[in-house]
């Protein structure tokens, strides 16, 4: 094992090379800074948004947040070293941070179950796929059901969401638009 700074590195694993020290994990991802991030959300930004989420100073400022090119080449691929993604992380925690306590924990109890009940049968799963199992049903659906009371009801929604991508062996990135096909396959 690798020690920098008190951080101790782990096996990388495909971006990320995982580091801990004491309790604290984290993963750290080579990138190259990306330019163009303005022109690949332009759809995004102008899609309608029928329960306005989000709104548009945060669309504004997501599109005007740098991106990344990551790494990510599929497992099994004969292109594996020479295939990329563009990586929106500040935006991704822009979006994440307008998200109200109920929208919140429906991302939390996502990642808990894609941790405890569906990684430990498919190792594909990540919660990055949850994060953007939360940005979808958080856009499409009216805003009013998400509070506590109603927070089973959302799971539920979530899950059959989720269901149908994992039946599909496919999830739209959340940049995409539903009738474009290049998300992520999720098994």
């Amino acid at each position: 094992m690798d020690t920098v700074g008190g951080w101790n590195k782990g096996t990388r694993a495909e971006p990320a090379v995982p580091s801990t020290r004491g309790i604290y994990r984290r993963d750290d991802v080579f990138a190259f800074r990306c330019l163009v991030q303005r022109e690949v959300l332009a759809v995004w930004a102008k899609r309608e948004r029928p329960f306005g989420w989000s709104c548009a100073n945060v669309i504004n400022d997501v599109i005007n947040l740098d991106a990344q090119f990551v790494s990510v080449g599929c497992k099994g691929s004969s292109t594996r070293g020479m295939e990329w993604r563009i990586c929106f992380i500040f935006g991704e925690l822009k979006l994440t941070d307008t998200l109200n306590e109920c929208q919140y924990k429906l991302y939390i109890l996502l990642k808990m179950i894609n941790k405890e009940i569906l990684h430990p049968i498919c190792s594909e799963t990540s919660s990055y796929i949850m994060k953007n199992v939360t940005f979808w049903v958080v856009e499409t659906h009216r805003q009013e059901i998400f509070r506590d009371e109603y927070l089973m009801h959302v799971l539920q929604i979530a899950l059959k969401f989720l269901q149908t991508a994992l039946v599909d062996n496919y999830l739209h990135g959340y940049g995409d638009l539903p009738s474009r096909r290049s998300g992520t396959n999720v098994a």
